[in-house]
């Protein structure tokens, strides 16, 4: 993550968001604001983009990301291509020279500390 914070590009800041929600890059890297709850301000991923076919609501600050993207695009993470950001994950890793790590760790990480450290319900 400090690697990451250290970097000015919209790669580095979907690959920490995708990190900090436990979310699939694909997930992040298709993330828009028009699925994010006025309400509660929390973004919701719709069943048809869920590798389980539910709906997902993910809880965090997005203020600061919202203030942060260009031109206040659709995208959370707007970028020349979806296909850039879509494998940028692996890319950014690489240019990093972190090969020991992948997006889909970060993600398996997440749900194995949730169902060791926490009383929530595998789904949740």
């Amino acid at each position: 993550m400090v690697e990451l914070r250290e970097r000015n590009a919209m790669d580095a800041r979907a690959l920490q968001f995708t990190i900090l929600t436990g979310v699939r890059t694909s997930e992040a890297t298709g993330a828009t604001w028009d699925k994010v709850a006025p309400v509660t301000k929390g973004w919701i991923i719709p069943e048809n983009r869920m590798k389980g076919g539910r709906e997902h609501r993910v809880h965090y600050l997005l203020r600061q990301l919202r203030s942060g993207t260009v031109a206040r695009t659709i995208l959370f993470f707007p970028a020349n291509s979806r296909d850039h950001l879509f494998n940028m994950a692996l890319m950014l890793l690489r240019r990093m020279r972190r090969d020991d790590l992948t997006a889909h760790g970060f993600c398996a990480s997440c749900k194995t500390r949730a169902s060791e450290q926490t009383r929530c319900k595998r789904e949740i």
